[in-house]
């Protein structure tokens, strides 16, 4: 495991530009893997690396633990989850008569898995010189892929959610422009429906309107989190998550709804892995590539509708 490790932190330190192809740990990890694809055994221990580099990707990104509790389930759990309707309820008697009785409804939600699969290659030739950059622009590669699908099934969820639940009733709102008073309304809907600060999540361009608003705060304390979460600041104790423009790769239009800006309030759902991600590999003779398939079941489930708001941009 440290090997993997090591071979990890190196192949993204090499394509991120913190260390040089000359540097001597380069050098020894292009020969370990010149080694290592010669035979069978180490080829799959090479995709064996690539799988363990992305298992963040499917358990945790940017966007999904700001909306959904995470949850990993080993293979044989049951997927279940449970919300209660209250109601019971209290009665004033005369002391030792009868008091009537009632029951905590439940409601249960049980959570579909979908397969997610990423199957990077690259050229054989590089991988038998060991080319560390060839490798870590496998891992760098397979894990944007996720993470962009990941990214667009959240927004498929939600959207699917405020199809069904939102629009034409309280948790939805229509303006030609934001505006701080359609903003301020979601948000105390949101507060009183889930309690705590609620999420604002948009595109980039419809979360920087909000910077003009009176209310919006930041500070050099939340720079990193700017920088490597797409964290723009607070709104009246909310943090506003905006996504840089991210384009599908086969339409070249944007995964991110640029007219749509969500309120998400807390725990109105969970997203979750199930059992262990699987890995292949194999050598293609036609085309002299290799690559490697890493595999992973991925589901969602909301189970507080009435805790996302929808505030949509008409003009």
């Amino acid at each position: 495991m440290e090997k993997f490790t090591n071979m990890i932190e190196l192949a993204e330190k090499l394509n991120s530009g913190e260390i040089s192809a000359s540097d001597k740990n380069v050098e020894k990890a292009e020969a370990a893997i010149a080694r290592m694809f010669k035979t069978e055994s180490g080829r799959e221990e090479l995709a064996e690396i690539i799988r363990l580099s992305l298992e963040d990707s499917y358990n945790k990104f940017d966007i999904s633990p700001r909306i959904f509790e995470t949850k990993r389930f080993k293979l044989g759990d049951q997927p279940l989850f449970k919300t209660h309707k209250k109601g019971i309820r209290a009665y004033w008697t005369a002391p030792n008569s009868f008091v009537p009785m009632s029951r905590n409804y439940e409601t249960e939600f049980t959570m579909s898995f979908e397969g997610l699969g990423v199957r990077p290659e690259a050229s054989m030739s590089e991988l038998q010189t060991g080319r560390l950059s060839s490798f870590a622009s496998l891992i760098t590669d397979a894990r944007d892929a996720i993470e962009t699908e990941l990214y667009r099934k959240v927004y498929e969820v939600i959207g699917q959610t405020y199809n069904a639940t939102a629009k034409g009733k309280d948790n939805y709102a229509s303006t030609n422009a934001l505006n701080k008073t359609t903003l301020d309304a979601a948000i105390n809907k949101m507060r009183k429906k889930c309690g705590g600060a609620p999420t604002i999540i948009g595109d980039f361009d419809l979360c920087t309107q909000i910077e003009g608003f009176a209310g919006f705060s930041t500070s050099d304390a939340l720079y990193t989190e700017i920088r490597d979460k797409g964290l723009l600041g607070l709104y009246r104790g909310c943090q506003i998550l905006y996504l840089p423009e991210i384009l599908d790769p086969v339409t070249q239009t944007s995964i991110v709804p640029t007219d749509k800006l969500f309120i998400v309030g807390k725990n109105v759902g969970y997203a979750a892995t199930y059992g262990e991600s699987k890995v292949y590999q194999d050598t293609d003779i036609n085309d002299l590539s290799w690559n490697a398939r890493i595999d992973r079941e991925v589901g969602y489930v909301i189970t507080k509708p009435e805790g996302l708001y929808c505030i949509e941009i008409t003009s």
